[in-house]
């Protein structure tokens, strides 16, 4: 695939109808990509037909050492009793 626009919001943005009428101004026949996270943001304010046109990334998290984490989180429950 070819990215043909790319607009950027703030972390933690509160999209609203405006944002995704600019958006989807902006993007007539393409696919609109998005984060997992900022969807759950954006479905809300789509119909279904515009719903058709986002896709979205989802993301992981992977700990490499996870005793590591393990050791982390207990020692701040332990720090916090």
């Amino acid at each position: 695939f070819e990215v043909t626009a790319f607009k950027n919001f703030a972390d933690h943005h509160n999209f609203t109808r405006n944002d995704i009428d600019e958006i989807l101004a902006t993007n007539q026949t393409e696919i609109i990509v998005t984060t997992e996270k900022d969807f759950v943001k954006i479905n809300r304010l789509l119909n279904n037909e515009e719903k058709s046109r986002f896709a979205y990334l989802p993301i992981e998290i992977d700990f490499w050492n996870d005793k590591s984490l393990d050791d982390i989180i207990l020692r701040r429950i332990n720090e916090s009793i």
